[in-house]
């Protein structure tokens, strides 16, 4: 799976750099999976013999909600099992009642935690659109960084990188 997760960093590491480049001022970010959504929009469009005055519209951001529930996936999924499993038995807790409600407690407090993070990433993100250099300069190094990264994972060097926990 390393392979497939540097893979994809690698490509969005390049198409980041490449939008700056072609596009250079008017430069959006994109997320991995909406790339593939365009990129499986334009193959069913060039399969389908669509028209550029037939064409699709595909969507080039996520809604609110949306971005919403997958900064919420992401989070969580950051929290794995067995940091929940250790979680209750250093609280001295061991299943039943007392368990179930720790856990409950966690995963609401987890909740609570990312939807501060993405508020607060949010109304610094909003100003920083707002300066084209600062948000061309951040591009870079996120284009950076993605090929970096994934070119860790792409040789199995991902334990180079910062655990999650």
């Amino acid at each position: 799976m390393g392979s497939v997760v540097g893979i994809t960093l690698i490509i969005l590491g390049i198409w980041i750099l490449v939008s700056i480049y072609i596009k250079r001022s008017k430069f959006r970010f994109m997320s991995r999976w909406m790339l593939a959504i365009e990129g499986i929009g334009r193959v069913y469009n060039f399969l389908s013999g669509k028209h550029e005055h037939h064409k699709i519209k595909y969507p080039s951001e996520f809604g609110i909600k949306t971005s919403y529930l997958v900064g919420t996936i992401h989070g969580i999924g950051a929290e794995t099992p067995t940091q929940v499993i250790l979680f209750i038995t250093a609280a001295g807790v061991g299943g039943g009642i007392n368990g179930s409600v720790l856990l409950l407690v966690f995963v609401i407090g987890l909740l609570i935690a990312n939807s501060a993070i993405v508020i607060l990433f949010l109304l610094g993100f909003v100003n920083v659109k707002k300066n084209t250099k600062l948000y061309v300069t951040f591009g870079i190094l996120a284009g950076l960084m993605s090929l970096i990264v994934g070119v860790l994972f792409l040789i199995g060097k991902s334990l180079l990188l910062p655990a999650l926990s």
